[in-house]
């Protein structure tokens, strides 16, 4: 299961779902770890931004990365490439979300070449 819980500021559980969590290494054996979240045009796109706010809080909380040293990159994978670039501009225009956590794609084979090149 790649759901993670953590505790918001105040005490509150919070929880991110990505959808799929991968691992993948290099002919020298490093191993780059990968969030994704696969949007179908289905939610509102407003929740799309409210999903990369829980990764923030979750990402500034540092309980991932005090058990395991690192925090995954995280990558949208957006079927329709005019949603995919206003999601890109909203994370880009919003301060508060670290630059570099995500990674977006409309298209499978730009997720696969996304991969090759690492985080």
């Amino acid at each position: 299961a790649c759901w993670r819980s953590w505790l918001r500021l105040g005490g509150a559980l919070g929880w991110l779902k990505p959808d799929l969590e991968a691992i993948t290494a290099t002919d020298t054996g490093a191993e780059d770890h990968w969030l994704l979240e696969v949007d179908l045009d289905t939610e509102h796109p407003a929740r799309l931004l409210a999903k990369c706010h829980d990764y923030q809080a979750h990402l500034a909380s540092g309980t991932f990365q005090a058990q395991h040293g690192y925090y995954p990159q995280v990558v949208w994978l957006l079927t329709n490439p005019t949603r995919a670039g206003r999601l890109a501009e909203q994370i880009a225009a919003d301060q508060t979300l670290t630059p570099g956590l995500f990674k977006i794609t409309a298209a499978p084979e730009q997720l696969a070449a996304l991969i090759q090149r690492g985080p």
